[in-house]
């Protein structure tokens, strides 16, 4: 059997991504590192290709590139890619990488930031948090061999070289609209995205899976659609205020209209819960600022970015081949203040 990098990672107690360097020179390793690593190879007569991509000392980068959306410095309706950020770097910092951060397109000439860090030979791999990437961009990923991971959003372009860690976005829809169905909650208003971005089109899979089971009858004038900022939801709920005559619960699939809306909601003189109850979605820590405290559905964001990174530096440490693959972690619902049983 050949002798892999992972063999000699395990042996000498240390990454992949450490072997990997010493056997590059990299100057960030320490030489008694790299000549402990160099005999632990030389001795299980381990044998690698100085010139190749990713072992050559000259195309080694140490950074990996983080796609994100356009929604991403939006400080409101960015608040959930923010924190999730906040991890993606901590975990590449800890495999002593560098982050680039950067949209999928340039705002200002169009042309795509995807195909410029790969030209440029600016990173070893990249995170791909965005459904927005293109299908030219993602032809040219696969193309030049780019190790990368979807991470959170599933792309709308999704061939067999690819791997995606997400949340399972029906059950939280289903968790969200179950909750306020044990509830006895029956006229259950949905507000939603308006782009319909694939992870809310399941949150609204999930709603009417829940009505479904219950035999509640779906009506589509309860599902309204906005965009994902506070203001939006506050919005939504003055333009359509008639609606609210005739229900009991509104579930918004984003925390953040939640927030909005509970803002409109009290203007117009509703009481929550005690007039209508709101669940939200994604477990923003702001939840807890207002009262009441914001029932909602919890996205595992920490174990999403984990894993995904944790593969990602697999996939470039080992030169495996990505596989398709796809890694679905459960929500959870947080139970807080804002539901009321009736």
């Amino acid at each position: 059997m050949a002798i892999t990098i992972k063999d000699i990672a395990k042996i000498a107690g240390v990454s992949h991504s450490t072997v990997s360097r010493s056997l590059n020179d990299n100057p960030r390793i320490s030489k008694a590192t790299k000549d402990r690593i160099k005999k632990i190879a030389n001795e299980l007569g381990f044998e690698y290709n100085s010139n190749a991509r990713g072992l050559s000392s000259s195309n080694i980068t140490n950074t990996i590139g983080v796609i994100f959306p356009k929604t991403f410095d939006d400080v409101v309706s960015g608040l959930f890619l923010n924190s999730m950020v906040k991890r993606v770097q901590y975990n590449i910092e800890k495999n002593n990488f560098d982050t680039i951060i950067e949209f999928a397109e340039n705002r200002f000439n169009r042309k795509s930031n995807i195909q410029r860090l790969i030209d440029r030979k600016k990173i070893d791999g990249l995170v791909l948090t965005t459904p927005e990437i293109t299908h030219d961009d993602y032809k040219y990923i696969l193309s030049h061999n780019i190790p990368h991971i979807f991470l959170h959003n599933k792309p709308k372009y999704f061939s067999q070289k690819s791997t995606i860690v997400f949340t399972d976005h029906k059950e939280g829809g289903y968790l969200a609209t179950n909750h306020l169905i044990k509830n006895n909650h029956k006229n259950i208003l949905t507000i939603t995205e308006k782009a319909q971005e694939i992870e809310f089109q399941e949150r609204c899979q999930g709603y009417e899976k829940a009505l479904k089971e219950n035999n509640i009858k779906i009506d589509k004038n309860l599902m309204l659609y906005c965009d994902i900022t506070f203001y939006d939801g506050y919005n939504i709920i003055m333009e359509n205020k008639d609606l609210l005559k005739n229900i009991s619960a509104i579930f918004f699939q984003s925390d953040i209209i939640a927030l909005g809306g509970i803002k409109a909601l009290k203007e117009l003189g509703y009481s929550i819960p005690e007039d209508i109850s709101v669940i939200g979605y994604d477990n923003l820590e702001l939840g807890t600022y207002y009262h009441p405290y914001l029932t909602t559905v919890h996205q595992p964001k920490n174990e999403i970015v984990d894993i995904a990174i944790e593969k990602l530096f697999h996939f470039i440490n080992t030169k495996e081949k990505i596989k398709n693959e796809e890694i679905i972690a459960e929500p959870t619902l947080v139970i807080r203040e804002s539901v009321k049983k009736i």
